[in-house]
């Protein structure tokens, strides 16, 4: 597959900030982070904010009709020998200044409706530039702060190891180390498809992995990764297609094969890769080496057994000896 290269920006008068528009996004990211976390709530705090839950539920706690807006996840937390503790978790895309006073009025709420219960609040901050909201509120009488996490800060691999299609496609957001943004592309994609049964299951995993890789500015790089899917699966995760794919390119160049015989071969190892995926379980690669071959000598039967032999990376015997056998085959 091509390396993916983003089109250059365009300069352009900016526009007014569309105040519908970004609403209608932020509710999008909102809608996907409730849908994909609620089942794997566990496992994100456990796994991911690495809490010591022994065992979590979630809680309904009764907010006051005039908050502007509820809390995304609410759930008690419990460990062996400890007072259990209410959890809040918050999903935030944007800088919000008043963050600890929401959260601080949130406290107030949850301990006057489970007084013996310790409170941690989490954000878990979703943006691809550094927050710099206040964590701390403090007064002459109280000192209050919560937990921010920027999800850049927690490697990728980490929400992949989950083994859950919810948090695997989180990973995106996460921190690629020295690795390039495609290079992680393909492994959430060929993860979630590894754990995603074919279907509508998949397509809505892919559908939110779409919607979350807008928040980094992805989404390009996802529709480049999704055209060529099939390109991704073969190289990533079968090494004789790149050697085959690279051989039979490279040898085409330095003979001069003209273009029509240069993509008859492509198509011929391609095929011959095809045939021995289909039976490799029987037989392994090493049949779908032989087809690849016996493809080509039937469909290019002037090549002698040397320039094929070349071509493969293969002793001259053995190209002689599918001649033979393919020659018998056909009579």
């Amino acid at each position: 597959m091509q390396k993916y290269r983003p089109a250059m920006a365009k300069k352009r008068i900016k526009k007014p900030a569309n105040p519908s528009q970004e609403k209608t996004e932020t509710n999008q990211y909102d809608k996907v982070f409730k849908e994909t976390l609620r089942a794997a709530l566990p496992a994100l705090l456990t796994d991911i904010l690495k809490m010591p839950a022994e065992a979590f539920e979630p809680v309904h706690v009764e907010f006051q009709r005039t908050l502007e807006r509820k809390a995304d996840f609410v759930g008690r937390m419990s460990v062996e020998g400890r007072a259990d503790t209410i959890v809040q978790l918050e999903a935030q895309t944007g800088d919000d200044t008043k963050m600890a006073h929401r959260l601080l009025l949130y406290t107030g709420l949850i301990l006057s409706q489970y007084p013996n219960c310790e409170v941690e609040q989490v954000v878990l901050y979703l943006g691809r530039t550094r927050p710099n909201m206040p964590t701390r509120l403090q007064r002459a009488n109280f000192d209050f702060r919560y937990r921010l996490v920027w999800i850049k800060e927690i490697p990728y691999l980490e929400f992949l190891r989950t083994g859950k299609p919810e948090l695997v496609l989180m990973g995106i957001l996460g921190d690629y180390g020295e690795l390039l943004p495609e290079d992680v592309m393909v492994e959430v994609v060929n993860e979630l498809r590894r754990l995603v049964p074919q279907g509508s299951d998949r397509e809505l995993r892919l559908q939110q992995l779409h919607i979350l890789s807008n928040l980094h500015d992805l989404q390009q790089l996802f529709q480049h990764i999704m055209q060529n899917i099939s390109e991704v699966i073969d190289e990533r995760k079968d090494p004789y297609f790149q050697r085959g794919e690279k051989i039979g390119f490279e040898k085409g160049i330095e003979k001069g094969i003209e273009k029509g015989i240069e993509k008859g071969i492509e198509k011929g190892i391609e095929k011959g890769i095809e045939k021995g995926i289909e039976k490799g379980i029987e037989k392994g690669i090493e049949k779908g080496l032989t087809d690849a071959v016996e493809k080509i000598l039937l469909r290019f039967p002037h090549f002698s057994d040397a320039e094929v032999a070349d071509i493969f990376q293969l002793p001259i015997e053995r190209v002689a000896a599918i001649r033979k056998s393919s020659t018998a085959k056909k009579h």
